[in-house]
């Protein structure tokens, strides 16, 4: 259970990370 909670937040944070490269806006990594 924490697992999976871990791996959608591992997801969430890569695509905001990929969010910044397209976007250039850090406030998508932020939140």
């Amino acid at each position: 259970m924490f697992r999976g909670l871990q791996k959608e937040m591992g997801d969430l944070v890569a695509n905001s990370l990929v969010g910044i490269e397209a976007k250039g806006q850090p406030r998508l990594y932020a939140s």
